[in-house]
């Protein structure tokens, strides 16, 4: 598990193998600018997921936890 919490900002550029999860804390961000179907937890009201679209490598991972002010971005 990797944790984005207290306004952290985590960007991971490489395609990620296996079976984990990223929790986004309050104020925090995650951005995946490549292929992962690492599940997406946000643990509060105020996190950002934003997801890459570098040729056309996808996300398959599961999202739980969204709401409030939480923010989800795709890029394309």
């Amino acid at each position: 598990m990797i944790d984005a919490t207290s306004g952290a900002t985590i960007t991971v550029t490489g395609a990620i193998a296996g079976t984990g999860q990223f929790e986004i804390g309050a104020g925090s961000e995650v951005e995946f600018g490549s292929a992962t179907g690492e599940a997406v937890i946000f643990t509060s009201t105020t996190g950002k997921l934003q997801i890459g679209n570098p040729g056309g490598q996808n996300y398959t991972g599961t999202i739980r936890g969204f709401g409030g002010r939480d923010i989800l971005h795709h890029c394309h």
